[in-house]
């Protein structure tokens, strides 16, 4: 039998501290559902001796707010009030923020006095609590809904009231740092937005550049070319993105076409425009085009943003567009190329921005996930003053931020992928893309206790934007490194270039010298091991997000469930053994 952490009991939920004990959520709140008068009462706009009445969906938006006469509300909430979504999709979503009448696909959940309310808030939104509301409303008859029995009987771990009010501090303060990423996030994206309406319609011009604007069909800058079926050329182990309405599905070692081109829904999804400056596939329900001389790609891929595709949908079921249709859709253009490009890169400027914002908003959310994992369940303990254990890893978190936010997430990769190609490798031996991919995931998990955008791939955790969205490509430009083939498998590999002393510089800047010895630790790791490693490890970190224990089962069974990966069940380095081997090491180098 596991052997128990001093100060740790075991209970049915887990292990918790001693000090905390075990309790029902029905035990320390209660629920109300909401009500509502005959439709014939309500009203789109407010007035005199009327109230609003909430429904789940105007906690995202006020387009379709509702009012009813005061006398008829019959259940109430407050901004401050914790609302449930009976109803999905998504069920179960957990919401706050509204005054008013609430309808009957809302439920007010109210804590008694043995429960902090922001405590009682953030349990509710635990992972493993939500998928047991969508499992049992999957199991129900008639129409889905919240399960009131089964989220009444779900039991958690409770500490002592002072310790629950320093846990909802630590994870109201990451939810106030993610809602102001959000507030700057959709500051930027109207700003854009505006830009986009002066600058590609000639209302504005940047300095420099005069003359009319000219009107032309987008056949004139370009050719609508048909997708084709990608059954006989996928290969998950491939090196090229296999393209779909939704972006990447899949991988080929076979390009379709290898210049920059505009892509658009042929069928189903029309109206999200992709710009690819790299090989690529493309399936048959995806135009890709082939880009005419004297017009640049990513200006027309901004002024494809702007057209209201469903105004040329052709079909009435399934959104169609036809290829003649797209080429005879007049756009007007400026007077010379050198005008197109100047435009389109301060668009790029904009959107490079934004994706940093939003990269920096998403490693927010993965590390307040990690937080609510390790916090509501006792694994890190708050007993302290919140001013000081709290701060001390919010101080970390900004700290972090605050390194990388003169530069790009592309800038940062290719520094990290530079660094790598340094310390591993050597003109007899350069590094290969599998090894910096598993070194680069190691680096990130360590310094950031996350890896971010890493997919799941065949060869275990991978990243392919590092390959397909510009940091390999920004570090060769910038001779940091080199793309050379391997001296056996001939398969692209790495080696320094004149100027990787100026990536180096930026890595220490970044990240400094403890993490550039830690990472040697795993310089003879033979590459069935890496692969082993970081597949056992992101599993581990998926299972303990949803708060289930860490077993080689355990393990077994998520990797199993992961189509890209379920094959490697059936090699050596993923025995069982090998698995326990892996779990140990994870907690040995990650655990906090």
């Amino acid at each position: 039998m596991e052997k128990i952490k001093q100060g740790y009991q075991r209970t049915d939920i887990g292990l918790i501290p001693t000090d905390w004990e075990v309790v029902e959520l029905g035990d320390v709140s209660k629920y109300e559902g909401g009500s509502q008068p005959y439709l014939s009462y309500f009203s789109n706009r407010f007035l005199d001796g009327y109230i609003r009445l909430i429904q789940i969906r105007d906690y995202k938006t006020d387009k379709y707010a509702v009012y009813i006469p005061s006398n008829l509300a019959r259940k109430t909430c407050n901004e401050k009030d914790i609302m449930i979504g009976r109803y999905g999709p998504p069920i179960f979503q957990i919401l706050r923020g509204l005054n008013g009448a609430y309808n009957v696909a809302l439920i007010k959940a109210i804590p008694n006095g043995k429960i902090d309310h922001s405590y009682f808030y953030f349990s509710l939104k635990r992972e493993d609590l939500f998928q047991l509301i969508e499992l049992l409303s999957r199991r129900s008859s008639g129409q889905t809904g919240v399960d009131l029995v089964g989220l009444k009987a779900f039991k958690i771990g409770l500490p002592m009231l002072s310790e629950q009010i320093n846990i909802a501090t630590a994870l109201s303060n990451i939810d106030a740092l993610i809602a102001a990423l959000n507030k700057k996030i959709t500051k930027k994206q109207q700003i854009k937005q505006g830009a986009m309406q002066q600058l590609l319609t000639g209302k504005k011009r940047l300095p420099g550049f005069s003359g009319d604007w000219v009107e032309k069909t987008i056949g004139q800058s370009l050719t609508i070319k048909h997708g084709k079926s990608q059954k006989d050329i996928e290969d998950f182990s491939g090196r090229y993105p296999i393209l779909g309405t939704g972006g990447i599905i899949s991988f080929t070692n076979i390009p379709l076409y290898s210049k920059q081109s505009v892509l658009i829904g042929r069928k189903g999804t029309i109206d999200k425009p992709q710009f690819f400056d790299t090989p690529f596939w493309t399936v048959d329900t995806l135009f890709y085009s082939e880009i005419k001389d004297g017009y640049s790609a990513k200006f027309i891929f901004y002024k494809f943003n702007q057209i209201d595709w469903y105004a040329y949908n052709e079909a009435s079921g399934v959104p169609s567009l036809n290829a003649k249709v797209i080429e005879s859709i007049i756009i007007a253009f400026p007077p010379t190329l050198i005008e197109q490009i100047a435009i389109a890169q301060v668009f790029t400027d904009m959107d490079n921005e934004i994706s940093q914002l939003e990269a920096d908003r998403n490693k927010y959310n993965q590390i307040k996930a990690g937080m609510m994992q390790q916090l509501l369940t006792g694994k890190i303990r708050l007993t302290g003053s919140v001013q000081t254990t709290v701060a001390t890893e919010q101080t970390k978190i900004v700290e972090l931020n605050s390194k990388k936010q003169t530069h790009t997430d592309q800038i940062n990769e290719a520094v990290v992928i530079s660094f790598l190609v340094n310390k591993f490798s050597s003109v007899q031996y350069p590094l290969s893309r599998f090894r910096y991919t598993k070194y680069t995931y190691l680096l990130h998990r360590q310094y950031e206790h996350v890896a971010c955008g890493f997919k799941k791939h065949a060869a275990g955790p991978y990243k392919p934007e590092n390959r397909y969205k510009g940091p390999e490509n920004i570090a060769i430009k910038n001779k940091y490194i080199s793309k050379v083939p391997n001296p056996k498998s001939k398969k692209d590999a790495f080696l320094v270039n004149r100027d990787i002393d100026k990536a180096l510089v930026y890595f220490n800047e970044w990240y400094g010298a403890e993490i550039q010895q830690w990472i040697e630790q795993f310089r003879y790791f033979r590459n069935d091991d890496l692969e082993a490693l970081t597949t056992v490890d992101e599993s581990i970190c998926n299972l303990e997000n949803e708060g289930k224990v860490i077993t080689v089962n355990s393990v077994k069974q998520y990797i199993d469930s992961i189509p890209q990966w379920k094959e490697k069940l059936r090699k050596d380095c993923f025995s069982d053994i090998n698995i326990q081997k892996m779990i140990n090491k994870s907690r040995e180098l990650f655990s906090l």
